[in-house]
């Protein structure tokens, strides 16, 4: 039989898993009781954000940003792969114009609002609102009505790159260079 210690998982080791990571729900059963906030956060993933606190103090203003303000904003290769990952899933990416720049749609049902969460929490100094909650139209095969949760990011020139590899014609392809533009950490998403 194993002893407590061999069975002991770090937080260190939990830190950038995706919220449905095997480990991290290994963790997350390993602190058992009551779970302080910050091993609530580990335990889902969301300790991840504080490894991209560095780029932003804090969230953008609520003002409208000038052209030269957008362009100042960049996006870390960590975050490139992600969402390099996460447009291999649903992500969605529009521009209003050709010229334009562009803003990236998450969004789940809401069952998976703590996903939501998450993402929100990575993406947040992007973003001008919080997650919102919302009635989809009734589905046309069965009539159900879906709950969903989505947040919108800010227009900017930092995913224009993204765009033109995801949607060459105005509609997602995937690129062919994908092998080299996908890494372990988009696999996680």
């Amino acid at each position: 039989m194993k002893s407590m210690n061999q069975n002991k998982i770090s937080k260190s080791e939990v830190l950038g898993l995706g919220p449905n990571s095997k480990l991290l729900k290994q963790y997350k059963e390993s602190l058992g009781g009551r779970l302080t906030e910050v091993q609530r956060e580990a335990s889902i993933g969301l300790m991840f954000k504080k490894k991209f606190c560095r780029y932003f103090s804090t969230s953008l203003p609520k003002k409208r940003l000038t052209n030269l303000e957008r362009a100042q904003i960049s996006l870390p290769q960590d975050l490139k792969e992600i969402l390099v990952g996460l447009f291999l899933g649903d992500l969605c990416a529009q521009k209003r114009s050709s010229k334009g720049n562009t803003n990236l749609h998450f969004e789940q049902g809401y069952l998976h609002k703590d996903y939501i969460y998450h993402l929100y929490d990575i993406f947040k100094s992007y973003c001008n609102s919080e997650p919102k909650a919302s009635n989809r139209l009734p589905d046309k095969r069965t009539g159900v009505v879906y709950t969903r949760i989505q947040f919108i990011t800010l227009c900017l020139p930092c995913f224009n790159e993204l765009y033109a590899c995801f949607y060459p014609n105005g509609k997602k392809k995937v690129p062919l260079n994908i092998g080299e533009l996908l890494m372990p950490l988009g696999l996680a998403y």
